[in-house]
């Protein structure tokens, strides 16, 4: 890129690269000029493909810095009465060029769009297809139409790509590859499609289709797809890996891939790339989570990320794809863990100057995720020592209140016993009775010693539950507004064991999952519901599994469920997991 826009070349296919090239940059007051000496010296020189290429670009170009960067306009006026003429007077445009070359080009988009239509039109009623025939076992000789799509949307990026077309930044070709890909990716991870291999039927050595991804489909994948299209199709085909072939080539491609965003050089001069290739990280990270790359170039597309402390991307996708490291081999590489403690500490750092100048971290939303959460990935004690991790640790608690002090707690439980108890008498001195609630949760979490606070939680519980008796129920809320979830949030921390010397008993009575949750031993199961144990922890889930009789009773009501419901497939999984991992004695 750089090289391309640096050079002065004369040429016209090289200035189209460039303008081309600006665009992707986001550069596009500089395109622009680019796109309009080109229409200038190509119709002097008669090379009329080229003009019509270079007043189409001019006119995209326009359209998408007006949208992006309006305000930033230097000759914007100038820009906007050539793009309103343009719009509006392409046949003047067209009759300014020889006769015959007007009817080669009877519309100023013969040239780009017409084949482009051509293909998407192919390519999206052979996506349509492609859907009807999944579940179908549908038997292909020759081409399959997953073939024909890869191919299509193939030629449809190359001939946008190779003659250098803006249009190609647009939705509607944006919406017609990322419709394709996303049919390809739901017959893919469909449960009922079975892949037909060669010798399907004896006797026949008639080609058969061996549907897989390549290289070029992680491309299409990374640049079209958007977030939700794989989170959906994850919900409707619960699957947990994507192969490809040429494995180590994805390897090269991410490492291609970021390489813009490592180049700080590069990054000074082009400052709008980030604005451009953040969320496609996004989209980045969450495909990796189906796809075994090298180690190696996990830590270094790690590494790169963290450095970039303005990206558009969330660091839940960093988690969730460490987290699928640690499923697979037990464990975070020690190399990983490295990286992780180095960053976990600049983000401690940054909160600590937060809380001291009075500014506010927004670890939710600016980061996608908490941050302290970083810390469960990382195991061995020197890789933290090695940043001073204990002694901001003391700080940040020295400066936090009681409505953050969460982010304390987690990160003090890979401390020493001394910091532990220095924090733990801290919190019991700011207990109140309006913050006693969430003080006491969030203590036993951790195993801090809660039991000096014991009664004044129950007082709280009794105060808050007399107001619920009355209080009129909110209509049409998300989530839905349910009575005693504030109880019901106890009982969960109870029934997991961490609420030690604490009795809710007598708060049953109020309702049926709340009666379950304390006393599960008395319940009667044909109240019981199998939606209770959805989003049951580890320890709430093994706490019912250790009890004989209850366990017997949960997993008829999860046989018999499964039997008579039609679940989703990520629920049918989850209830399968609960059944197999803690109800199958």
């Amino acid at each position: 890129f750089d090289k391309v826009i640096g050079n002065e070349e004369t040429e016209i296919m090289l200035k189209l690269k460039k303008g081309y090239y600006l665009c992707k940059l986001e550069e596009y007051e500089r395109a622009i000029e680019v796109f309009e000496s080109i229409a200038s010296q190509s119709f002097s020189e008669k090379k009329y493909a080229y003009f019509l290429i270079a007043q189409s670009n001019r006119k995209y170009a326009y359209k998408l810095g007006s949208i992006y960067f309006s305000k930033e306009y230097i000759n914007k006026e100038k820009n906007q009465l050539w793009y309103d003429y343009f719009s509006n007077h392409s046949t003047q445009l067209l009759e300014s060029l020889p006769l015959q070359e007007q009817e080669k080009y009877k519309s100023m988009f013969d040239f780009g769009n017409n084949e482009i239509y051509k293909l998407s039109s192919e390519v999206y009623l052979l996506a349509q297809k492609l859907i009807d025939d999944t579940g179908k076992n549908t038997v292909y000789f020759g081409e399959s139409t997953f073939d024909k799509i890869s191919r299509k949307i193939i030629e449809i990026e190359r001939y946008a790509k190779e003659n250098y077309l803006i249009d190609d930044s647009f939705k509607e070709h944006h919406d017609i590859i990322r419709n394709s890909i996303t049919s390809l990716l739901i017959r893919y991870t469909s449960k009922n499609f079975k892949r037909v291999r060669e010798g399907f039927f004896d006797g026949l050595s008639m080609p058969v289709s061996n549907e897989t991804f390549s290289d070029l489909h992680f491309h299409f994948m990374v640049n079209y797809l958007k977030k939700d299209d794989i989170t959906s199709i994850h919900q409707i085909n619960s699957f947990t890996e994507i192969e490809f072939e040429n494995i180590d080539h994805i390897d090269e491609y991410i490492l291609r891939f970021i390489r813009p965003v490592t180049d700080d050089f590069f990054l000074s001069k082009y400052p709008r790339l980030l604005r451009a290739i953040g969320p496609k990280i996004s989209i980045l990270l969450i495909l990796l989570r189906f796809i075994d790359i090298k180690e190696s170039t996990l830590i270094i597309l790690l590494n790169e990320l963290f450095k970039k402390e303005s990206f558009y991307f969330d660091i839940s996708y960093i988690v969730l794809l460490i987290d699928k490291q640690k499923s697979i081999f037990n464990k975070v590489s020690l190399n990983v863990q490295k990286v992780l403690a180095r960053k976990l500490c600049k983000f401690i750092d940054e909160d600590i100057y937060c809380l001291e100048s009075g500014t506010k971290l927004n670890m939710n939303t600016r980061y996608g995720y908490p941050y302290y959460h970083l810390i469960d990935y990382i195991e061995e004690p020197s890789t933290l020592s090695e940043y001073g991790f204990r002694d901001k640790v003391e700080s940040l608690f020295e400066l936090v209140d009681q409505s953050c002090i969460n982010r304390v707690l987690h990160l003090a439980d890979k401390t020493d016993i001394e910091l532990k108890q220095k924090i733990n008498n801290r919190l019991i001195m700011l207990a109140n009775e309006e913050n006693v609630f969430e003080l006491v949760l969030n203590m036993c979490t951790y195993e801090y010693d809660c039991s000096r606070l014991n009664k004044l939680f129950i007082d709280h519980l009794r105060v808050y539950i007399a107001s619920e008796r009355t209080r009129k129920l909110q209509e049409n809320t998300s989530p839905k507004d349910v009575r005693y979830s504030k109880l019901l949030q106890a009982t969960r921390y109870y029934l997991g064991g961490a609420l030690q010397n604490i009795s809710l008993t007598e708060f049953t009575g109020l309702n049926d999952q709340i009666d379950f949750m304390i006393d599960p031993e008395q319940f009667n199961y044909s109240l019981f519901q199998v939606e209770w144990i959805f989003s049951s922890s580890k320890h709430e889930l093994e706490s019912l599994a250790n009890l004989n009789n209850v366990s017997k009773s949960i997993k008829q009501k999860i046989i018999n469920s499964l039997m008579t419901n039609n679940y989703n497939s990520h629920d049918e999984l989850r209830l399968y997991e609960i059944l197999n991992k803690y109800f199958s004695r």
